[in-house]
């Protein structure tokens, strides 16, 4: 993907192009952004400008190998499921097609594609050594080299530890990019040697306008770019019907575990939880915040709630129990539930662990 092939973040990009127009290209950034913002979008483009910028191929076209993720200097490593591989480079071809179907991917969509279940992908410090190599040489067309690394808070101890150095004192013309959701999930060592490129959420009339050219109709879009809170990536996962309802029902499933204080039922729930992987596991945790989001919402601003008939029916019932006295606890029983999970906590006792929690604050 080009600069010109995204439709939001004008204002950012403006500032990346200016940046290299300038020959101020910092030798290692952190491009930060919520879950399906399009920093990954953003840094590949960033890196489509420094590598291939307007030069021509041998045809007259504008070469965009790099956009493509295909540009001999430009290296990406992402996390992946230590077993079979150790590092990304075998499953680029994969990393290469989900990027090219969806520039705005979650990393739970990430981690489906590779059929990760209830293994958490990482970036190992096998991964690092590979870096190491592969920066040693020579650029290959004699420019830029550009390193970027997705989800660098998968990055393990032994791998942040081993990148300390090379952050701090790149190659010549390495450009290094890292990209999460919170510069803070790095090592506080890690993080005084990067740049922070603020990647904001899109504005809501971006939002729908890209809804729209996605073939997405008026009556789902409402309630899609209310949840979706100004991502990308999380407005396309979200557009998907029979996946919402699934996510939506296991989530009420839940609610009702809660409330009753059951626990057999907490235990069969967490049972086929653990059957759906990590991947749906995590993207459950990040709906409740939502739902919990618009329950507050209904009570303050009942005209603000966009819903189908089926959310709308729930939350009316469910509403009276979100309220200022366990509002705060539950956003950050998820957010532990969820940050758990991303760090390969047993899902079983994690998720159990959740339910009991729950339990105590929906009647709090």
């Amino acid at each position: 993907m080009k600069f010109d092939d995204i439709p939001f973040y004008q204002d950012l990009i403006a500032q990346l192009k200016h940046g290299i127009s300038e020959g101020r290209i910092p030798h290692a950034q952190f491009f930060q952004g919520d879950e399906g913002s399009g920093n990954l979008a953003l840094a590949i483009a960033y890196a489509q400008e420094i590598i291939g910028g307007s030069t021509l191929d041998m045809f007259g076209q504008t070469d965009d190998r790099a956009a493509r993720l295909l540009h001999p200097d430009l290296h990406i490593v992402f996390p992946v499921v230590q077993g079979k591989y150790k590092i990304s480079a075998p499953l680029i071809h994969e990393f290469r097609d989900a990027y090219a179907n969806n520039p705005y991917m979650l990393f739970t969509e990430w981690m489906d594609q590779m059929e990760a279940n209830n293994k958490t992908p990482i970036i190992s410090v096998s991964e690092s050594e590979e870096i190491y190599k592969s920066l040693s040489l020579k650029s290959y067309e004699g420019g830029y080299k550009v390193l970027i690394i997705w989800q660098a808070d998968k990055m393990n101890i032994g791998c942040s530890n081993k990148m300390l150095k090379l952050i701090e004192e790149p190659p010549e013309k390495t450009v290094i990019i890292l990209i999460g959701n919170d510069l803070k999930d790095l090592l506080p060592t890690i993080q005084s040697r990067v740049q922070l490129v603020l990647v904001k959420p899109c504005a809501t009339k971006e939002i729908s306008g890209f809804l729209t050219s996605n073939g997405v109709g008026k009556d789902q879009m409402a309630l899609t770019v209310s949840l979706a809170n100004g991502s990308p990536g999380m407005v396309l996962s979200l557009a998907n019907e029979e996946k919402d309802d699934e996510v939506f029902d296991a989530f009420i499933t839940l609610m009702r575990i809660a409330f009753q204080n059951n626990v057999p039922g907490a235990i069969d729930w967490v049972d086929g939880m653990a059957k759906q992987g990590k991947a749906f596991q995590m993207q459950l945790i990040n709906y409740g915040v939502e739902i919990y989001r618009q329950a507050i919402r209904m009570k303050l601003v009942p005209e603000a709630v966009v819903l189908n008939q089926k959310q709308e029916g729930f939350l009316k019932k469910f509403s009276p129990f979100i309220h200022d006295k366990n509002i705060e606890q539950l956003m950050e029983t998820h957010q532990k539930t969820h940050y758990s999970l991303t760090r390969n906590g047993n899902s079983k006792l994690v998720l159990l662990d959740h339910v009991f929690k729950l339990m105590r604050l929906i009647k709090a």
